[in-house]
């Protein structure tokens, strides 16, 4: 499984995964030490206005619907907006998705994980913060 975040234009970090995730795991590799200090430096970096501006979207599974998600969740200040439809203009990590799936698979072959590993986060690397402005501008309309 591989999860990452963006605020804005900009990017917070990429993580790997292994193996089956349940909800306790996911906030002890996910939530605790990335989610966390990337939402926290987010709100307060001086051009978000106030913390009303963020908000988390994540999918419907169950690590992320679980009640101990969202009791963390609340307990750390973390607003969530609801899930929408699989709709690119309503999701705009559908188009991370897509956008890395497309580099990857046209720069790379990987035939192992490892090589695999590399080759999604050399695509994560190479967003640009204009790519993630103009998902959120499209999100807008």
């Amino acid at each position: 499984m591989v999860w990452g975040a963006f605020i804005g234009s900009t990017k917070g970090p990429l993580v790997f995964l292994e193996g089956t995730q349940t909800a306790e795991m996911f906030i002890q590799q996910v939530y605790e030490p990335h989610l966390q200090p990337f939402y926290n430096y987010m709100v307060n970096a001086p051009y978000i206005r106030t913390r009303d501006h963020i908000a988390m979207m994540e999918d419907g599974a169950p690590i992320h619907t679980a009640q101990i998600s969202n009791e963390w969740q609340a307990i750390n200040q973390i607003d969530k907006l609801p899930w929408p439809a699989h709709s690119p203009d309503l999701n705009p990590i559908e188009n991370v998705r897509k956008a890395l799936k497309t580099w990857v698979t046209k720069q790379h072959q990987p035939r192992t994980m490892d090589k695999l590993r590399a080759a999604i986060q050399s695509a994560w690397d190479d967003l640009s913060p204009a790519f993630f402005k103009k998902l959120l501008i499209g999100m807008q309309k």
